[in-house]
């Protein structure tokens, strides 16, 4: 799944009828959000796109889309990368010494 955010102001209401029914539940999305008056945070699609190609859609009029739900998994595997990481050095430095190990 991913997310269009259209500018609602830049489509004339009454042109909305010839809209698929993505394109108008981004709108009303977007005009949901609007009333919320909330700060949003996302990724770049262009960011997002040079790492993982295959999370990023692009429309015929050129704007791109993450796919957040794709983006999950992701997410999770590189979190359990870094436990691992970190798992590994609290070790390292319990062997030195460093720290002390309460497990």
């Amino acid at each position: 799944m991913s997310y269009k955010y259209k500018n609602k102001d830049r489509v004339p209401y009454n042109t909305n009828s010839n809209l698929s029914e993505k394109e108008q539940a981004d709108i009303d999305l977007m005009g949901n959000m609007k009333k919320e008056d909330r700060t949003r945070i996302g990724f770049l699609a262009q960011d997002v796109g040079s790492l993982f190609p295959e999370l990023v859609e692009e429309d015929k009029a050129g704007n791109k889309y993450v796919d957040y739900v794709g983006l999950i998994p992701v997410l999770v595997e590189s979190v359990k990368e870094q436990q691992e990481q970190i798992d590994e050095l609290l070790k390292l430095a319990a062997k030195k010494g460093l720290i002390t190990n309460k497990n």
